[in-house]
């Protein structure tokens, strides 16, 4: 749709966008959490929770028969409606009582988890509004088997008002230890089996309900969190106090705190001493940051009080982008930023909920570093934090790091600064109209930076879509990039009330996979706006399943609403590095002891080989979802070097391969995948799919 500056960017653009917009519903695959958080299951804050708490001794609670979800029908077990009314009414901890409605919720499939859970509240909600008891409040139980009857992949519990809304419910599932430990798969495949399975994985909903509701209290009696300070635009942070550091009360560090994969090494310090600052005064302090990254490290200012014990947010919510000034060394490596949005209150632990930007250094001396929020995605960390979208409202720190260095590096930072920028509807992009009819819209070469052509030109589509509707017209055309300076772009946009003669209308057709894109076309705004919203609405499912399920794939047997990151035709030029268990050749004597050098450097700390295996395995799953899958599948080769049967690292040459649209070599190493074991019902769903494809 879009070509920027050169043929190259114009054909990455080209292709990344086929990817993207035109085959929505590709094949990806997700691998488990290792990361398993302590929490009693993942809960969403709601309003109503107050009041079902202060009514707990009083309410009298209905229990409807339990929703057994299948990948094809959902049935309603009564032997654990009566199993939740005998143990809640033991506990003595809430009045319940047996009702006899059923909801029938139809076939499990096409959602993550955490769309489940939602969806399915809603539509329990609706039936509740409609039923006539004289209960205040309901209580659903809901266990999900996407795969077979022998496995249970995740538990929900609801709890509803008179009114069908959300007063206290929360989902389990491989992420949480106490849904791990309760191993719900069927020890046989006979119905006793399956009874004892459905039995334990009640239990566990029971356990953790009113595990859930004595943190509630326990929290609640704390009083009111801590009110987000609002700050004025301008310089937020300028290290000139130096680097204040301590614990909070649940020993999590605060402050300015260094953050590392454990075997890689980060030195933070404020200087004086530095390369000249454009513009500097006197006196001026930048923080240092010394860098020797293997896999990733990272500083990170969270916000502290004056006694440094205690978390404290701030309100950004009036700000559309932040500023830092970095010095730079023209490294090529990747750096990212991090904004920690807020977290549950009175939490314990650090689950404050995470977005990213990506960039390279690719530049030398000084350079001020601007980055929108609305260019920001969600960051899957593994910490069981809110999935609430980035409000600004409860900020908590920021971060700035890298993922692998390739030795000693230093960069400088200073003056982290908050603005406010004039602009259409708080886009990325400034428009300068030509006449009625054209505008030429600008973007910074961070807005369109490397490694996220394919998401930033569909974030521009969308822009251009809604910036034609604003002015009044229904289709609109991209022409003409240009270069402005060396760090800016242009773009034409030219706007019609109808389609041009002598250049195609784009037409979508309904099966997503037979829409072809032609080099030059006209694009529907309205039309275009439905596919944006699809799109938007599959980057939602995409991080909520992050958060609440890090294996989404096993709801839908290995489909996912996710984007190919690195989709495209099979290569023969691959280098060796990037060849799954490097290509099976011969290496050099340079290539022999730096395989030595690695594997001395990951066992140096006592680590065992397999152990070493697993975090280079980790790292390359999180560097594949940075979408930089070049480097990805260097880590997969990394862990497979240590530990040839890694199943992450199988795992993860066969992703790559799939999209590499290696059908047979992805389904060879999906087979050796599930030989390395262990038994794993999302990785066999992947499999399955994929040599569904053959």
């Amino acid at each position: 749709m879009m070509r920027l500056i050169s043929t190259l960017e114009r054909r990455r653009f080209q292709a990344a966008f086929v990817a993207l917009m035109l085959v929505l519903i590709p094949v990806a695959l997700a691998h488990e959490h290792d990361v398993k958080t302590p929490d009693p299951g993942f809960r969403p804050e709601s309003k109503h929770t107050a009041t079902f708490l202060e009514s707990l001794d009083t309410a009298t609670i209905a229990v409807y028969p339990t929703l057994i979800r299948r990948e094809s029908r959902t049935a309603a077990s009564f032997a654990s409606q009566d199993q939740i009314v005998a143990l809640l009414n033991a506990g003595g901890l809430l009045t319940v009582r047996a009702a006899p409605n059923r909801v029938d919720l139809g076939a499990l499939r096409g959602a993550s988890q955490w769309e489940v859970f939602e969806r399915d509240m809603q539509r329990i909600g609706e039936s509740v509004k409609k039923w006539r008891s004289n209960a205040q409040y309901h209580l659903f139980m809901e266990l999900l088997l996407p795969v077979s009857d022998q496995t249970i992949f995740g538990v929900h519990v609801f709890i509803l008002d008179a009114d069908g809304r959300n007063a206290f419910s929360f989902l389990l599932n491989s992420h949480h230890q106490s849904f791990v430990d309760a191993s719900l798969v069927a020890e046989a495949s006979s119905e006793a089996a399956r009874a004892s399975l459905m039995e334990r994985a009640t239990q566990l909903g029971v356990a953790t309900l009113e595990a859930q509701i004595a943190q509630a209290r326990e929290r609640a009696a704390l009083g009111p969190p801590v009110t987000a300070i609002k700050v004025e635009p301008g310089i937020f942070d300028n290290f000139e106090s130096g680097q204040r550091s301590a614990t909070d009360g649940s020993g999590i560090p605060i402050g300015f705190v260094t953050i590392t994969d454990g075997i890689s090494e980060l030195q933070l310090s404020t200087s004086a001493t530095y390369p000249p600052l454009p513009g500097e005064v006197d006196g001026n302090n930048v923080l240092k940051l010394e860098f020797d990254v293997i896999g990733w490290a990272a500083f990170a200012h969270i916000f502290e009080n004056d006694a440094v014990d205690t978390w404290i947010p701030y309100d950004w919510s009036t700000f559309d982008e932040f500023s830092f000034w970095m010095y730079g060394n023209n490294s090529g490596i990747s750096l990212f930023v991090d904004i920690l949005d807020n977290r549950k209150s009175w939490s314990k632990v650090d689950d404050a909920e995470r977005f990213v930007h990506y960039f390279t250094d690719n530049f030398s001396g000084w350079k001020q570093v601007t980055i929108r929020f609305a260019d920001m995605h969600r960051k899957a960390t593994g910490n069981s934090p809110p999935n609430d979208g980035l409000g600004l409202a409860e900020v908590h720190g920021w971060a700035f790091g890298t993922m692998g260095t390739g030795g000693e590096i230093t960069f400088y930072l200073d003056d982290f600064e908050l603005r406010t920028v004039p602009g259409v509807g708080g886009t990325f992009f400034n428009e300068t109209p030509i006449d009625e009819t054209s505008s030429i819209l600008s973007f910074t070469e961070a807005d369109v930076g490397p490694g996220y052509v394919a998401q930033k030109s569909m974030s521009i589509g969308c822009e251009c879509a809604k910036l034609t509707l604003i002015k009044g017209y229904r289709y609109f055309y991209t022409e003409d990039p240009r270069e402005e300076g060396d760090e800016r772009m242009r773009l034409k946009i030219s706007f019609y009330n109808e389609p041009p003669p002598g250049l195609p209308l784009l037409a979508f057709s309904e099966d997503m996979k037979s829409n072809t894109l032609p080099k030059a076309f006209v694009m529907d705004a309205d039309e275009f706006g439905r596919y944006c919203d699809l799109w938007k609405a599959m980057q939602a499912s995409g991080s909520a399943a992050d958060t609440t399920n890090g294996s989404a794939a096993g709801l839908r047997s290995g489909r996912l609403l996710k984007t190919k990151l690195c989709a495209g035709a099979a290569r023969s030029d691959y280098p060796i590095n990037e060849l799954p268990m490097y290509g099976h050749r011969e290496k050099t004597t340079d290539q022999k002891l730096a395989d030595q050098r690695y594997i001395k450097t990951m066992t140096s700390d006592g680590r065992s080989r397999s152990e070493g295996a697993e975090s280079a395995a980790k790292l390359g799953w999180n560097t594949y979802y940075a979408a930089d899958c070049a480097q990805a599948m260097r880590r997969f080769n990394q862990a497979w070097l240590l530990d040839h049967d890694n199943q992450l690292a199988l795992w993860g040459f066969a992703v790559i391969a799939l999209e590499r649209d290696q059908v047979e070599e992805a389904v060879q190493y999906f087979e050796m995948a599930l030989q390395s074991g262990p038994e794993n019902p999302v990785l066999l769903g992947d499999y399955e799919y994929v040599s569904s494809l053959r």
